[in-house]
């Protein structure tokens, strides 16, 4: 079957589930290997939100030139890595990735212009093809009952790495920060390079007998016949990345996982949204207690940890009850959020006691919002189309980082005053768009997901072509 699951566990033998479990460990082991080079990334990102003091506009239009270029270079990154993932293999773009993460932090200790535009242009190009290459390489080497937790683990150690740098204070202990953050870096290199490449990658260039040894490794040695058919069969679609993205068949699934995942970044109240936040309720604000802006600073690494937290609990959560059911409880919950958050602007001198509702709507979003799209772009495509979900998930996670918020919150700020309002109509329209298009991947094979798009879609088109009619009879 093209684009089955090539990880198929059917036997009860007890040799088998002994097997099996020893198998998942050695995914886990993998997976949190590789995730070293998302945290590499998240003290990257994180130097970006913590390096510049938010109180003066001078430095904050400076922070917000220097998100844009290294934003910018992480939506190249996505692309160049994705592409370099497709053709020479899965392990090859994330040694190369944690490579180019090595000088960045030497680069950022000089702290003149020209290395720190140098070490802007480099870490986005490695954070970018970082969210393309880690959570490629867990789709392909793990097991679908564990694959949803696997990716949240991957987001949680990106978050993590924000976290590190947070701690760190790049401002006053530069030198500290960057020698872990470099050490993180060399730490992923030098273990990653001993894991097996993912047996997909193997097969798709012809190298059968390494991905049978990959396969083995990270799957067991039952019914290893049965999945090279499998990878084999799939990899007969294989394209380029340019090619993929022309496929019609894969248009109704990529414009699903798009709108899931810009609506998600558009309600995000993250590391760097919440930064946004803080600006709006202290912009010109002279009677804030001098205490407030380190006050907002502890909130900053609460807001980080407690992400952390919430999205673990949410990864179990996600692979119990589904994709759906968490995305739903995590709208409804920052919807109801959203409320009190309208009278923000009216608490001029009180809005710390807003934090606690923040918390809970970082929460909110955290435990499905967060992580799930990172999920569906796994779930919704065949092995030979993940490249390329994957791919289009990063560019978007990257642009909408860029743009979106920034602007919108900013705007909403200089012309109404009311960002509730802005988060409260964008969480009615995610649970809408949930409703609509999104379907349940959980305990699904691709035909199965594939059958439930196609229903979805002629249940679009069958709207379009009796509401004319019945609007005719309306009149008659």
């Amino acid at each position: 079957m093209s684009g089955g699951r090539y990880t198929l566990f059917r036997s009860d033998s007890i040799e088998r589930q002994a097997s099996l479990k020893f198998s998942k460990h050695r995914q886990y082991q993998a997976v949190l290997i590789a995730s070293l080079a998302a945290t590499a990334a998240g003290t990257l990102d994180g130097w970006m939100m913590m390096s510049v003091n938010m109180s003066g506009k001078a430095e904050y239009n400076s922070m917000a030139v220097y998100h844009f270029i290294s934003y910018m270079f992480a939506i190249i990154g996505a692309v160049t890595f994705g592409v370099i993932s497709d053709n020479i293999g899965r392990k090859f773009a994330l040694i190369i990735i944690g490579i180019v993460m090595l000088p960045v932090w030497i680069l950022y200790m000089f702290a003149n212009a020209w290395t720190v535009a140098a070490g802007l242009v480099l870490s986005g190009l490695a954070a970018g093809g970082a969210t393309v290459a880690v959570p490629l390489y867990i789709s392909d080497i793990a097991d679908r009952s564990s694959r949803a937790i696997l990716i949240v683990i991957f987001y949680q150690l990106f978050i993590a790495g924000e976290l590190v740098t947070f701690f760190g204070n790049p401002k006053e202990r530069l030198a500290s920060t960057a020698s872990f953050g470099f050490l993180i870096a060399l730490i992923f290199v030098l273990t990653f390079i001993w894991m097996p490449e993912s047996p997909y990658h193997l097969i798709s260039v012809g190298r059968e007998i390494d991905a049978r040894k990959s396969l083995e490794f990270f799957c067991g040695d039952w019914d290893v016949d049965t999945q090279v058919a499998l990878i084999k069969e799939s990899t007969k679609n294989k394209k380029s990345l340019l090619a993929h993205i022309r496929d019609k068949s894969l248009r109704t699934p990529l414009l699903i996982l798009a709108g899931l995942t810009t609506l998600s970044r558009l309600v995000a109240v993250d590391s760097f949204n919440y930064r946004l936040i803080k600006r709006h309720f202290y912009h010109n604000n002279e009677h804030v207690h001098a205490n407030a802006n380190e006050a907002i600073k502890l909130g900053f690494g609460v807001n980080l940890a407690l992400q952390l937290i919430v999205m673990g609990l949410g990864a179990f959560l996600i692979e119990k009850y589904g994709r759906r059911k968490l995305l739903y409880i995590s709208s409804f919950g920052i919807s109801i959020l959203a409320v009190p958050l309208m009278f923000a602007p009216f608490l001029s001198g009180y809005e710390l006691i807003l934090l606690p509702l923040l918390f809970l709507y970082i929460g909110a979003f955290s435990i499905g919002l967060a992580t799930i799209p990172w999920i569906l772009a796994g779930d919704l495509f065949a092995p030979e189309h993940k490249t390329v979900s994957y791919t289009v998930n990063a560019v978007l996670f990257w642009g909408m980082a860029s743009f979106a918020p920034e602007r919108l919150i900013l705007a909403i700020r200089y012309f109404s005053n009311f960002f509730g309002v802005y988060f409260l109509f964008l969480t009615i329209a995610v649970v809408l768009y949930i409703k609509s298009v999104i379907p349940e991947t959980k305990d699904s094979n691709p035909s199965d997901i594939r059958a439930e798009i196609d229903a979805l879609i002629s249940r679009f088109q069958t709207r379009q072509t009796t509401t004319p009619a019945a609007v005719v009879n309306g009149f008659l």
